[in-house]
């Protein structure tokens, strides 16, 4: 039996192609780009909190990260994200909420922290670089 193609087969092969492509694991900066990300949306939240007179609380926070339904990177080999990761995606959101600002440092004061985030730490190709300090003002 010979097997002609047909433009439903080749459409069909095409998008299996497609979905097995990008099921990728994430790399180490695609997913601090993303914590940046819901770091940054975390403080948007916190802004529209405050314009209905809400305190941006753990709880409203927790509320707001529920909301926004990520799409999350995958970290392991099955394509699915796992647990830490969704920790460290949740803290990014609702720490910056509750600061702020955009990935905070851990265990800022009043803030119960779940794991650190690991915005500065060594990636794989090195460690991060930092900014140099600003220069003080002195009055």
């Amino acid at each position: 039996m010979r097997l002609i193609p047909t433009s439903t087969g080749l459409t069909a092969l095409a998008l299996s192609a497609l979905l097995l492509g990008g099921c990728a694991t994430a790399t180490y900066e695609q997913k601090e780009k993303f914590l940046d990300r819901v770091s940054t949306d975390g403080v948007t939240y916190r802004g529209q909190l405050q314009k209905q007179k809400t305190d941006p609380s753990k709880d409203a926070c927790k509320i707001g990260f529920d909301l926004h339904e990520y799409d999350m990177p995958n970290d392991l080999d099955s394509f699915s994200t796992s647990q830490e990761l969704k920790d460290q995606i949740e803290e990014a959101f609702v720490r910056s909420c509750m600061t702020g600002e955009t990935r905070p440092k851990p265990e800022p004061d009043g803030v119960d922290g779940v794991s650190p985030v690991p915005h500065g730490s060594e990636s794989p190709s090195g460690p991060a670089q930092s900014a140099s300090p600003s220069p003080s003002v002195t009055s």
